[in-house]
């Protein structure tokens, strides 16, 4: 999956379902050629299969118009009528693997995609990945941060003693009648641990 674009920026007040990034699917190439590969054999095989079958038919009808003995008039008939079933079948099969081997080859190009991935709460962007035009991600890559707005994430003395990266907190919200016990992870101008 590669990064197209982060659509917010730090600060940002988002709802849930707002778009927040643009990303794009790659199929693997590798798995893209083989099934192009794969399909053009098949689709030539049902045409030469078909027309190898028809010629055999149309031969044994030529012989059949030909023909002035009843037995090889019959057995004649009967083997042209064999052959044309088997056609039927041939066809058939064949052309349910072109059309297994197009959806095969549909899903992978559906890889190709652009895709938006959205909020999934309200909230405020309180981080956002460094990017570069068109990044390549993991998965589980953090794109970014939404804190919840009614939560005060640290409030109290700023000094080298209290906001230091990784220390514990514990946080009275007045808004929600709830504490909060976590890690600092970020501030502006935040002392290295």
């Amino acid at each position: 999956v590669t990064l197209v674009e982060i659509l917010v920026e730090r600060n940002n007040t988002v709802k849930a379902g707002d778009p927040v990034a643009k990303i794009r699917g790659q199929a693997d190439p590798i798995a893209m050629a083989q099934a192009k590969i794969d399909l053009l054999n098949a689709q030539n095989a049902l045409a030469q299969g078909i027309a190898s079958r028809e010629s055999s038919i149309a031969q044994l009808q030529l012989r059949l118009a030909a023909e002035t003995d009843a037995f090889e008039q019959e057995i004649l008939s009967l083997t042209i009528q064999k052959q044309q079933l088997q056609l039927a079948q041939y066809r058939t099969q064949q052309e349910q693997t072109v059309t297994r081997l197009q959806t095969q080859l549909s899903q992978l190009e559906s890889q190709n995609t652009l895709d938006t991935i959205y909020a999934t709460a309200d909230g405020r962007v309180t981080q956002v990945i460094r990017t570069t035009k068109e990044m390549e991600l993991s998965p589980g890559t953090n794109l970014l941060t939404i804190s919840d707005p009614s939560v005060t994430l640290y409030r109290g003395s700023l000094n080298s003693d209290t906001l230091v990266y990784g220390r514990a907190v514990t946080n009275y919200s007045a808004v929600s009648n709830t504490s909060y016990t976590g890690t600092i992870v970020g501030a502006p101008n935040i002392l290295p641990a």
